[in-house]
């Protein structure tokens, strides 16, 4: 399987300001430097203290494994 996990604590959402943008930079912050920077990995899963979340702050759904979004490095 080329996904990889990435488990936050319970903080990132804690302390996170919120709203879409905020949400979408984060969130894809991660999974881009990921998928960009290691050859072997296609998609990511983002855990909250070791479970699945449907949200990290209300907007982009993290159900499913999120492949890079080349549009938000442009």
């Amino acid at each position: 399987d080329e996904t990889a996990t990435v488990d936050f604590s319970d903080a990132v959402r804690v302390h996170h300001p919120g709203g879409v943008r905020s949400e979408l930079l984060t969130v894809y912050a991660v999974v881009n430097t990921l998928i960009l920077n290691l050859p072997e990995v296609s998609a990511v899963k983002i855990l909250i203290e070791g479970r699945e979340v449907s949200t990290l702050a209300g907007h982009i759904a993290l159900e499913d494994p999120l492949n890079a979004d080349m549009l938000l490095i442009r």
